[in-house]
């Protein structure tokens, strides 16, 4: 069965904290699978991003998603959430693994993954199937956010 993608402006605020520590402000996209958040399907109330960026070159990701570079992770993993302040795996990220049979986009084998250890598969979710044309312009859409 295909699901429904969209994407939603996920924003955190920015604030210092009394000892000068500062948490930076971000605006990045949340998935969307059925009107709900992806983010928070795999990790309840989480301060991660997605990975889609405002103010970042998103292109990199946008060929990722798309198949059309190997992705960063060690895994083989594509990223979808990663932290908001280096957006670095190694400080943790949501991964998944992406095939494409034509047709339809499959996000499957969702993780929690950072450097150092191996992936820890998230049993809570299943595949998710995508319409080519769908995926396609949803991800055109977040390319130019």
């Amino acid at each position: 069965m295909l699901s429904k993608l969209g994407i939603t402006v996920k924003h955190r605020k920015g604030y210092t904290f009394g000892s000068g520590a500062y948490v930076t402000e971000r605006f990045s996209l949340d998935f969307l699978i059925n009107g709900e958040s992806l983010l928070n399907k795999l990790a309840g109330d989480s301060d991660l991003m997605g990975c889609f960026v405002k103010g970042y070159n998103n292109l990199n990701i946008y060929n990722e998603l798309l198949l059309l570079q190997l992705p960063k992770s060690p895994s083989g993993r594509f990223l979808l959430y990663i932290c908001p302040e280096c957006g670095d795996i190694g400080c943790g990220a949501y991964t998944c693994k992406i095939t494409f049979d034509g047709s339809i986009y499959i996000w499957s084998d969702f993780a929690y993954e950072d450097c150092d250890e191996e992936p820890e598969l998230m049993a809570n979710i299943d595949s998710i199937f995508f319409d080519k044309a769908e995926y396609e312009k949803i991800m055109q859409e977040a390319l130019n956010f």
